[in-house]
């Protein structure tokens, strides 16, 4: 082995783990400084931020939900994530966990897959920030009537207004239902496809 190599494995033996876990063995800078601008890795900054959604209390005070996840053993190495991100339709997408097996903590290549910003939207339920009604409800001053909306990346829709809360979360339920089953039939990738229509049949519209 010649000094150079020796150098580069010394150098990342050095490194600091990340959040505590996650073990940097790339090869190569993943924050290079070109023409006086610093870049990051994408591979890295993805790794990175899946670490710290898991293992980062500082993270954890902002979004409590993710305080239990945890990351595989394989994944704790960069260079193992790196392969598997590699080989995945990453572009513009973000890094999901529990989309294919509901519920799921866990990230690894089981389990994860990329998905757009517009479905990562469409599932969340925006439990922590909805206010003291059902999921999709408000209450509108205005005409004092219960009003039904969705939200998509960029904007609220609203559905309607009704007299009840229950009246408006049935109409939330319907529209949100028949959007997942939409996105569902736009996809290539049989296994995303399957999940959001098993998403899809979860949601219980009542007559």
């Amino acid at each position: 082995m010649d000094s150079e190599c020796k150098s580069k494995k010394n150098s990342r033996r050095k490194r600091k783990l990340i959040c505590g876990v996650g073990i940097n063995d790339a090869d190569y800078q993943v924050k290079p400084l070109v023409n006086g601008v610093r870049l990051i890795c994408p591979f890295y900054s993805t790794w990175v931020r899946m670490l710290e959604r898991c293992y980062s209390s500082k993270f954890h005070k902002t979004r409590p939900t993710y305080i239990g996840c945890s990351v595989s053993s394989e994944w704790l190495i960069f260079s193992q994530f790196k392969a598997w991100m590699e080989k995945q339709d990453f572009n513009g997408k973000q890094l999901d966990k529990d989309l294919l097996v509901a519920n799921n903590r866990i990230y690894g290549p089981d389990y994860c897959l990329f998905v757009t910003a517009r479905i990562n939207t469409m599932l969340n339920n925006n439990a922590a920030s909805r206010g003291d009604y059902a999921i999709g409800v408000d209450f509108h001053n205005g005409n004092k009537k219960f009003r039904s909306r969705y939200r998509t990346v960029t904007k609220h829709i609203t559905i309607g207004y009704f007299n009840t809360e229950q009246e408006a979360h049935q109409a939330y339920l319907k529209y949100k239902k028949q959007v997942i089953i939409e996105v569902a039939l736009e996809q290539d990738d049989i296994r995303l496809k399957d999940a959001l229509l098993r998403i899809a049949d979860t949601y219980e519209i009542q007559s």
